[in-house]
Order: C-alpha cells, then sequence, then structure tokens
C-alpha cells in the first residue's frame, strides 16, 4: 500500500518512473500493469532459508544473512541494465531488502526508503541467555551494514519519530533521515463505509502472519485475550487476514472461532463488517497501516500502547489502548454490547484520520526530498 502510494504521488507531481520489483509466488506478477510507471519488471522472490548453501555463505559476509540469502542475480543485472541505459535523477530502494542492489545504480542519488530496526530491537530486548546474544550479534552486523551503506546515500526515511530515534541510536547513519508518516486514501475507502452490515461478536486482524511482530501478537491474543472473550461471548469470531504459509501456526490457539482469511485481494470489506479491530502488538515500528485503514473504514480499533506507537493523537479518536489481557477483552466486550459507544469512536476516528492523516498529507515531506534532491 505504501509504495502503491509513493508511485501514485511521484506520477501526479510529473515524474517518469520505472519499476524493478519482487513478487510473491502466490501472487502473480500484478506488478507489471503498475499504472503509474513507465515500464515495470518483476522477478520472483526467493524466501530467506537458514539452512540453504547462500545463506551460510552469509555467515562469511558482512551483509546480514537474510540479503546474501535471498539475492537475486537477475534482479540485479536489470538494474545495472536500466542505470546504463537511462539517465535516471534518482534512486528509491524500498526498505532494506533493496540495498544490495545500490551497487548496480552506479553514480545516481539513492535514497533508502521506510528503513525499520524496531522489530529487531525489541526481539533481542525480550531474549535471554544465548538467544539474546546471538539476536544482540544480528543486529549488530545489521547495524554496521547500514553504517557503511549510508555514506552513499543521500538520505534514508522512517515512518515514526521513535523509529528515527532507534537509527539514530543505534546505526548512526552518515545520510540524513527524514520521518515520512504512513497515511490512508480516505478517497478510496468512502465507498466501503456503511456499505457492509457489521458481523455481531466480530474481531479482525488485519495483518500477515509472515510478518515476525504480527505472528508474536497473535499467539498472545488468542492465547490469552481470546479465551476471557469467549467465556462471556461463546459465538465471538476472530478473522486473521493474511498471508500464513510458512508460519508456525503452533504458535496460536487455532480454536473454533478463530478464522484465517488468508490472502484477500480486498481487505476492506471485512474490516468494515467487523465490530472491532484489534492491534495487540508488543514488537515492531512505525505508525501502523492496519489502524489508519480500520479507523478510515469507520471500524474502532482496540491497540496496545506498542500496536498504536506514533498516533497518540488518536487515542480515544478511534483507538482504545490496553496492554493487559483482561483489559483488552473489557474494551472489545463493551464494544460488542455498546453501538452507541462504537458509533462515536467510528466517527471520531473516522474524522481525526481524514484530518491528519491522508497520503496527501502524510507524503508532504517526501514530495519536497524529491524536489531538494533533483535540484
Amino acid at each position: 500500500m505504501r509504495i502503491f502510494q509513493l508511485l501514485r504521488h511521484l506520477n501526479i507531481l510529473g515524474h517518469v518512473i520505472d519499476l524493478v520489483s519482487f513478487h510473491q509466488a502466490d501472487q502473480g506478477t500484478n506488478v507489471e500493469t503498475v499504472q503509474y510507471c513507465r515500464d515495470s519488471f518483476a522477478f520472483l522472490y526467493d524466501s530467506f532459508q537458514p539452512a540453504r548453501f547462500e545463506s551460510l555463505l552469509g555467515y562469511l559476509s558482512p551483509k546480514p544473512r537474510s540479503l546474501v540469502g535471498t539475492h537475486s542475480p537477475q534482479l540485479f543485472k536489470k538494474v545495472e541494465e536500466l542505470s546504463s541505459r537511462e539517465r535516471y535523477d534518482m534512486a528509491i530502494l524500498s526498505q532494506i531488502d533493496m540495498l544490495p542492489y545500490r551497487k548496480a545504480i552506479g553514480n545516481i542519488p539513492c535514497f533508502l526508503e521506510e528503513i525499520e530496526i524496531g522489530v529487531y530491537v525489541d526481539r533481542f530486548e525480550k531474549q535471554r541467555g544465548l538467544k539474546s546474544a546471538r539476536g544482540k550479534l544480528t543486529f549488530s552486523k545489521l547495524a554496521s551494514y547500514l553504517r557503511k551503506e549510508s555514506k552513499d546515500l543521500v538520505g534514508m526515511s522512517v515512518v515514526s519519530e521513535q523509529e528515527r530515534d532507534l537509527v539514530l541510536r543505534w546505526v548512526k547513519p552518515s545520510c540524513p533521515i527524514e520521518v515520512i508518516q504512513n497515511g490512508v486514501d480516505t478517497d478510496g475507502n468512502q465507498p466501503f463505509v456503511g456499505k457492509f452490515e457489521i458481523e455481531p461478536l466480530s474481531m479482525v486482524f488485519a495483518g500477515s502472519l509472515t510478518y515476525s511482530a504480527n505472528l508474536e501478537a497473535m499467539a498472545f491474543f488468542t492465547h490469552r485475550v481470546l479465551p476471557i472473550i469467549l467465556d462471556k461471548f461463546p459465538s465471538a469470531k476472530l478473522y486473521i487476514t493474511g498471508k500464513y504459509q510458512g508460519c508456525d501456526l503452533n504458535q496460536l490457539n487455532l480454536c473454533p472461532s478463530v478464522v484465517l482469511t488468508g490472502y484477500l485481494s480486498d481487505v476492506r470489506p471485512r474490516v468494515a463488517s467487523s465490530v472491532v479491530s484489534v492491534a495487540p502488538l508488543f514488537s515492531g515500528g512505525g505508525t501502523r497501516l492496519k489502524i489508519l485503514e480500520s479507523l478510515s473504514l469507520g471500524t474502532p480499533v482496540v491497540s496496545t500502547e506498542k500496536g498504536a506507537e506514533g498516533l497518540a493523537s488518536l487515542a480515544e479518536s478511534g483507538v482504545v489502548i490496553a496492554n493487559e489481557p483482561t483489559k483488552i477483552a473489557d474494551q472489545i466486550a463493551r464494544l460488542f454490547i455498546d453501538p452507541a459507544w462504537r458509533a462515536a469512536l467510528s466517527k471520531s476516528g473516522k474524522m481525526s484520520v481524514e484530518s491528519q492523516y491522508s497520503w496527501n498529507q502524510t507524503l508532504r515531506p517526501f514530495s519536497r526530498l524529491v524536489s531538494k534532491i533533483n535540484r
């Protein structure tokens, strides 16, 4: 969603864009039809497998093993080919996975978009003993790599002030860091508001379980919160959207009340028809797209403090904060039985998101940044 909006925004500003991207095996090559690009090229993403030979070679590389083990020679060659043929003003590398392909770009100014290290910091700070030591070594390697690569970047972006503080503390990059918050397509979501009947006693978590912070959140919720809810509301349902292939689902309490929808081409109908959206996260960084999307669709959110990090202005404006299992369950139960309160949260949340978090607003710093680099 963020990448799509960046492409759209650049197109509106009059820039000509060529896109080189990965695609997942189960998602086809729809990226090749991206309407805001002059040309687009998609390459199959080979998921990281720690025991594979290429991944083991990563122990000998200054790059993180995950980047070594997922490297695509085909994508590298395409970037190299385009960079030598075209006269680009700027290259935008989306997230850390694309950083190794900077070397194929030559002397074109490179900007690293949406760096996130919060999930790594949270992980090793929670671990103990050998796991903690290993986590620190892994993160130290990543931070060192980012620090070295930052010398050849014109800048990098994060999605929240909290994430910026982490990057400054742990990476200490040589290039400037810009905060470019996530946003929401308020105009595009408007036709979905009020269109669907609200399913009684329904909860939704909109996020792929392939992301470790999401899996951790759902393990916590299904084991420690959901049983409390089911004691009072036995017919309650929790819908978990997004991919889950390759995840350790044994971490979840997959009782009959939990529905794994898998990847949905459009998650908005499921979110808009739920009583409440849950965001019980305890790790990761940045402003949560799932919260902004839910509020834009008129669905209130019950979140932990970590889940709503970077969204302090939305507390009590559509977002209810609770950290303990019983308190989370209590807030969800109240939304189940108090339609007037739900309606008030729905209205205030939608209004707050529209006034503060439309993509046109949150991408203004990005517009200024691109203009500055291209002068």
